[in-house]
């Protein structure tokens, strides 16, 4: 993940290799905070 909007309601995912991609909320896209 690159960037989060302070309301999640989209963020910016680095595909490798590839480009940026915008997920917005609605998409079917679902955002878990990994401890570690």
């Amino acid at each position: 993940m690159d960037e989060i909007s302070e309301d999640a309601s989209y963020f910016w995912v680095w595909i490798d290799g590839q480009s940026r991609i915008l997920i917005f909320y609605g998409d079917g896209s679902t955002i878990h905070k990994q401890l570690g």
